[in-house]
Order: structure tokens, then C-alpha cells, then sequence
């Protein structure tokens, strides 16, 4: 059975993806399990300060050091610009990012070795439940067009 672990930093869209991503692996037959005997980490990160971008790495690096033989995914609103995505690759304990476009095929992607080209399917955008929540998320938009002189995405 192939287990994953995930952490999201950031805003509620965020969170709601994040939800979104743990039950689509579950119904790929993924359990979530904490880190230290995870087959997988994913980390959904956030962007939009220096600080955030901070806590992503810090992150992936205690994640490494808790279990050396974890597979750390990064996805997220840093992993958008290319400049991030080179930076994020350059790092040791990094072994897979995935687009902030894509990661809602991560659980796709897992089952067919990353080959985003030839996925057919298509993910369920749903929420059944909200894990660690007493309210739900709805996600209303993807993304902003207002082009803020400070965001990076």
C-alpha cells in the first residue's frame, strides 16, 4: 500500500486544494500516514512572502531529515514563476515539483510516473469532507487577473 503524507502553508484556497489532493490519492487506494512513514510528501506551498517562501524550504528539509527515504513532492503557488521551480530543483532534499497548474492531477501523476502528457482522465474537483475543519472551503475562483504589483503569481 503506498502512503502519503501532506502539509499545506498558505490561504484557504490552498487548504481547500489540499483537500481536494488527499482524496483523490485515497481513491487511487493512497493512505495518509505522517511523515515518518510516508512513501510520498507533498508539500502545497504558498508564495506570497519571503517568509512563506522561507517555511516551504524549512519544510522540505525537516521532512528529509525525518524520513531520509521520503519521496518530497512540492506544488503550490511557488512552484509557478520559473526562477522558483529552478531554485526549488536545485535543493537536495526536492525530488519532484509539480506546477501549481497541475497539482490537481498529482494523484494522476503518482499512478502513471509523472507522464502529464498522456492522462486521460480527469480529476474530481470535490470535497466530501474537510479534515481538521468544522467548515468547508468553496473555491470560487482559480488564480487572480488584478496583476498586484507585490504578488509573484
Amino acid at each position: 500500500m503506498k502512503k502519503f503524507a501532506i502539509k499545506t502553508l498558505g490561504c484557504k484556497v490552498n487548504q481547500y486544494e489540499e483537500q481536494v489532493i488527499r482524496e483523490s490519492l485515497s481513491r487511487f487506494g493512497f493512505i495518509e500516514t505522517e511523515i515518518s512513514g510516508a512513501d510520498v510528501f507533498i508539500v502545497n506551498s504558498c508564495t506570497v512572502t519571503a517568509k512563506a517562501d522561507s517555511k516551504t524550504r524549512k519544510l522540505i528539509r525537516q521532512a528529509k531529515k525525518e524520513n531520509p527515504k521520503v519521496t518530497v513532492l512540492v506544488t503550490g503557488c511557488y512552484v509557478v514563476v520559473e526562477e522558483d521551480i529552478k531554485e526549488l530543483l536545485s535543493l537536495p532534499e526536492v525530488d519532484i515539483v509539480v506546477p501549481g497548474s497541475e497539482k490537481m492531477k498529482i494523484a494522476l501523476a503518482l499512478e502513471s510516473n509523472f507522464d502529464f502528457g498522456n492522462m486521460k482522465e480527469k480529476i474530481r474537483e470535490e470535497v466530501t469532507y474537510f479534515e481538521g475543519h468544522t467548515r468547508a472551503f468553496l473555491k470560487v475562483q482559480d488564480g487572480c487577473d488584478q496583476r498586484c504589483s507585490y504578488c509573484k503569481v
